[in-house]
C-alpha cells in the first residue's frame, strides 16, 4: 500500500468521524437552543451541554 493511499484513507477516516461529531452535537445541542426557555433548559441540562461541546471539540 503506498502512501497516497494510507493518507487517503486516514484522511477519509477522520472526515467521517467530524461528520459524526457534528450530527451528534446538533442533537445534542437542538433540544435546548430550540425551546422557549433555553437559559433555564441549557441550566437544567448541564452535562448534555458538555457532551456536546466534547463532540463540537471532536469536530475542530
Amino acid at each position: 500500500m503506498n502512501n497516497n493511499r494510507k493518507r487517503a484513507i486516514i484522511l477519509g477516516v477522520l472526515y467521517i468521524i467530524a461528520t459524526v461529531s457534528a450530527i451528534i452535537g446538533l442533537l445534542l445541542y437542538d433540544p435546548i437552543l430550540n425551546g422557549p426557555d433555553y437559559l433555564m433548559n441549557g441550566s437544567e441540562h448541564a452535562n448534555q451541554v458538555i457532551l456536546g461541546a466534547v463532540f463540537e471539540l471532536i469536530l475542530v
